[in-house]
């Protein structure tokens, strides 16, 4: 068993009025960031790097950010923090912290699908031909019932489409390895992309074109031409409405949710009682 050590600190804002307690902070990542720049966290203040804006609440961001965060022993535990560390290695530290963070994103998820569910209000089944997963928020069509785990499906609603930045689909060409796929790129945001886009072709020989001359600024005009093609509205996800799967009840999904927020919690406690120790 491979244990990686976290460090998770105690927060307080000083101030000429007095000391104020916010609580804790996991810093592991940010202090992971900071050893692999050759940085060193020499008194007690907190950073403000953009590693721990990212690990604070609110209020913690800025009295990071006038110099007003404080951590009773941060130097030290630090230290202890990246002697530990370089035994065993930055590259698992990170791969051991990722398992432990996608395990609280499906808790903290669960935790809003159970809030989500009590709110919403049953359909009638099927709405518009279109469903969406409440897992992974991909619109789809109905026929595709099958392909879900959970017993219920929240509905859909028809949006104004915002178009494709060009930006983020030159950032996606970058990383495509040279095979190009539009339908890949739009189904990031839903399933079945053929489904609700009209010539998604069109982006394909866009993409294939800035692979081979760099021209942003053309891509740039080919995109937008595309974006004026949507003619049309595009699915969302209407988190207010339910449809109940395969006979299900409400009373049954309310109970499914409870149990898959206590199957994501045991999760959480798994990953970190399997892998991880902490760092005060």
């Amino acid at each position: 068993m491979v244990h990686v050590h976290t460090l998770i600190v105690e927060l307080e804002e000083r101030l000429p009025s007095g000391t104020a307690r916010l609580g804790t902070a996991d810093l592991t990542l940010a202090a992971t960031a900071a050893i692999r720049r050759g940085e060193e966290w020499k008194d007690d203040r907190v950073p403000a790097t953009p590693e721990v804006s990212a690990a604070l609440g609110h209020r913690g961001r800025v009295a990071a950010w006038r110099g007003d965060l404080y951590s009773k022993g941060l130097n030290a535990a630090f230290s202890a923090f990246a002697s530990s560390m370089t035994a065993d290695g930055l590259d698992r530290l990170e791969f051991h912290i990722s398992i432990l963070q996608a395990a609280r994103r499906v808790a903290a998820h669960a935790e809003w699908l159970a809030a989500a569910v009590a709110k919403a209000k049953p359909l009638e089944w099927p709405s518009e031909g279109r469903i969406c997963c409440p897992l992974t928020g991909e619109i789809m069509p109905c026929h595709a019932v099958s392909d879900l785990d959970s017993p219920f499906a929240f509905g859909v609603v028809e949006g104004v489409f915002a178009g494709v930045d060009a930006g983020s689909f030159a950032d996606f060409l970058r990383d495509c390895d040279g095979t190009m796929n539009a339908a890949e790129y739009l189904s990031h945001s839903m399933s079945f992309p053929e489904l609700w886009f009209t010539e998604p072709g069109f982006l394909d020989e866009a993409g294939v074109e800035w692979l081979a001359t760099g021209d942003f600024g053309a891509l740039a005009a080919a995109v937008g031409r595309w974006n004026d093609m949507q003619r049309g509205g595009v699915p969302f996800c209407d988190v207010t409405k339910i449809h109940l799967l395969r006979g299900e009840t409400r009373k049954g999904v309310l109970a499914w949710c409870r149990d898959h927020i206590l199957r994501s919690r045991g999760l959480v406690d798994g990953v970190g009682e399997q892998s991880f120790s902490t760092s005060r």
